[in-house]
């Protein structure tokens, strides 16, 4: 499909249907075969903002993507009129082959029509949909061709001077990834530049060419920087997708938008194309927000391994929910793919161990404060496990750190996950840090506190029993209460007697 049309989602519907086509009411509706000195061709598709059709410019003899409204059947007034009127002059303002150029825009017997370039090629969205019932996923296939050449001529980076997580296998095949959203975040910047904000980027607006060039479609709910564009929005009416929209779009705080919310929403489709799911998801419109506002995405690399690990720490810069670590423009995202393509360090820098836990408890206080009471009794991340090591020998003491550092971090990643109530994840975290220390009293509660709210005292047991030597009057407590928990079988604990657990504990 070429400059096709995305319906608007439907707010009583589950969020995941974003994409469905709205038919107009009868056929009699189609406009006729012309439109001002346009001659319709055939239709390329049509959604909730109006249908695309194919036609041809019989005044120059060249093609275009005529987008028509029609104003008898338009739900909203004249909102839907004005905001074809408003992307027309947007996309007027805007002068960059990776932006799609409007011409001209007229309204005829109750029919408005916009002429647009057409753009030969189909959607990210679609290309994406063709890659999902594939066993793994290259982008170079989204290419038509795996002998593309690309205008940078870029190769895998060398090995020398380079990070070897970024040398991952099949690394030459994330370059045209790497290129394409680097080309649609300078054109994005081209646009920001003008005063433009887009608003509704995401992989249905993006058109890749037979090139592989990616070119912005659909400035219908673009505003300018420098005025106010609410009165479009005055009806309270949340316009764009849901699942590419920033925290701070989706909670309508129109007046604070600035770049960034751009570079948030492409930031969900790179990590869309890289993993083929997208970092939120829910059954509900409902919980799809909760989840945007409140929740942490997953990092990229545990669902797809092959993802270079600069890659995963610039989406994850890119989608922060803090908006101030993401990048401030769209040309630092696409410098920190250029350099990433190009073997160079990256500018991004990854959220580490407690930076993880902070913006947990920010979110999480409850919870937070009881893993926190019980992360400060049995001292986790008090040193960093490096100040102990100053008296020893060099390469001794950066191999122990080493190891204290991923200790720290699995217990950390336990923790958390405890606290998220994701007992089973939680499990695996402990168990990893105890094969890096077997003797680690943190582990062993962690795993037994996560057997006990698994409502597992025998397993909480033998965990213990097990790992005998760790014991400290704080896991003695705590084999005490799951023994009483194994004789008396009480039912499942609830986040009030888990705090309470923890006082006893402590």
């Amino acid at each position: 499909m070429d400059n096709s049309e995305e319906a608007s989602p439907d707010p009583t519907t589950p969020a995941r249907d974003d994409t469905r086509i709205v038919q107009h009411p009868t056929p009699s509706s189609a406009p006729s075969r012309r439109l001002g000195p346009y001659l319709i061709l055939n239709e390329l598709g049509r959604g909730g903002q109006g249908t695309v059709y194919l036609a041809e410019d019989t005044r120059l003899r060249r093609r275009v993507a005529l987008k028509v409204l029609e104003l008898q059947s338009a739900f909203g007034g004249q909102g839907p009129l004005e905001r074809l009127r408003h992307e027309a002059e947007a996309a007027a303002r805007l002068d960059d082959p990776g932006l799609c150029a409007v011409f001209e825009m007229g309204v005829e017997d109750q029919v408005a029509w916009m002429a647009m370039r057409y753009v030969e090629g189909e959607t990210l969205a679609k290309r994406i949909h063709s890659t999902l019932g594939a066993a793994s996923f290259s982008f170079v296939r989204l290419a038509d061709t795996t002998d593309t050449t690309l205008d940078s001529g870029a190769v895998a980076p060398s090995v020398e001077g380079r990070d070897e997580s970024t040398l991952t296998r099949g690394f030459v095949e994330w370059v045209a990834l790497l290129e394409l959203f680097e080309r649609a975040a300078r054109s994005l910047h081209v646009a920001h530049e003008a005063g433009i904000l887009h608003r509704d980027i995401k992989p249905a607006n993006i058109m890749v060419t037979a090139g592989l060039k990616p070119v912005i479609l659909d400035f219908g709910l673009a505003r300018t920087l420098d005025l106010d564009w609410t009165n479009i929005t005055q009806t309270g009416q949340l316009l764009g997708t849901p699942a590419y929209m920033s925290p701070e779009q989706l909670l309508a705080q129109r007046l604070t938008l600035d770049p960034r919310t751009d570079v948030y929403s492409l930031g969900v489709s790179l990590y869309e194309c890289a993993t083929l799911k997208r970092p939120f998801e829910g059954p509900t419109r409902e919980a799809l927000y909760q989840q945007i506002a409140t929740k942490e995405p997953i990092d990229p690399r545990r669902l797809n391994p092959d993802i270079p690990r600069d890659l995963a720490t610039i989406i994850l810069t890119a989608i922060s929910k803090d908006r101030d670590r993401r990048y401030l423009t769209a040309a630092a995202f696409a410098d920190d793919l250029a350099a990433l393509r190009e073997g160079r360090p990256v500018a991004a820098r990854p959220v580490g161990p407690l930076g993880r836990l902070l913006r947990w408890g920010r979110r999480e206080p409850a919870w937070a404060s009881l893993v926190v009471v019980l992360m400060v009794a049995l001292p986790v991340i008090a040193a960093l496990g490096t100040s102990y090591l100053k008296d020893r020998p060099r390469v001794l003491a950066q191999q122990r750190a080493e190891v204290r550092r991923k200790l720290d971090g699995h217990l950390v990643d336990g923790f958390l996950s405890l606290g998220e109530r994701q007992f089973v994840r939680a499990i695996d975290s402990f168990e990893r840090a105890l094969a890096l220390d077997d003797g680690s009293p943190e582990a062993v509660a962690g795993m037994a506190l996560a057997e006990l709210a698994r409502e597992r005292p025998e397993a909480a047991l033998a965990i213990l029993d097990e790992h005998a030597a760790a014991d400290r009057p704080s896991t003695t407590i705590l084999r005490a209460r799951a023994r009483g928990r194994e004789d008396r079988r009480v039912g499942a604990i609830d986040s009030s007697e888990a705090r309470d657990e923890i006082d006893h504990y402590i």
